[in-house]
């Protein structure tokens, strides 16, 4: 199996100068992963480049999320994000969603990005989650799946699927967590 290192939350405040920048530094590290751009279509104007601007957003109710005014990652044509995948159209916890708000979400998001794979926002699901996807022949990742986070573990290339957040790295901070991974190793 190939290395994967899954950029969650690509979203219209992605800055693409700095994925750019960022997912250059993957490469030059390990270059030959594969990068998966985890796209959320919608969100809402936020400076620090998360799809939404008050964080964390996991505790925030179901309506804070339907709040956009934001609709475009058009800004990102020019930037190669690697295999595109799809976050959802809303970066919305998908089991609090009723089954066709689910099905809408993860079918037209993965249709328009001509993939089939979701990465549940929050990583989290139901059964009608996994039943969408199964019935739509759409690979759904879970934690169980041995993600690590380049966020909190340290990185290993032997390890094969890891995550991470663009708007929480610069470039520089990326080069680091290489590095740490090199001196560790050393």
């Amino acid at each position: 199996m190939n290395l994967i290192i899954r950029n969650d939350d690509v979203n219209p405040n992605t800055d693409a100068r700095r994925i750019g920048e960022t997912y250059s530094v993957i490469r030059s590290f390990v270059p030959d992963c594969t990068i998966w751009s985890c796209i959320n279509f919608l969100g809402k104007t936020s400076e620090g480049e998360s799809v939404y601007p008050e964080l964390p957003l996991r505790n925030h109710p179901l309506d804070y999320f339907f709040d956009i005014d934001r609709a475009s990652i058009r800004h990102l044509d020019k930037v190669d994000l690697g295999a595109i995948v799809s976050h959802g159209l809303l970066h919305v916890d998908h089991a609090k969603l009723s089954p066709d708000a689910q099905h809408m979400s993860i079918v037209t998001s993965c249709n328009y990005l001509k993939t089939k794979i979701f990465v549940p926002p929050f990583s989290s699901y139901n059964d009608d989650t996994e039943a969408i996807c199964k019935h739509s022949g759409i690979h759904m990742t879970k934690p169980s799946d041995g993600w690590k986070s380049l966020e909190s573990d340290r990185f290993d290339p032997r390890h094969k699927l890891w995550f991470f957040h663009s708007w929480r790295f610069t470039p520089e901070m990326m080069k680091e967590v290489f590095l740490r991974s090199l001196e560790a190793v050393c």
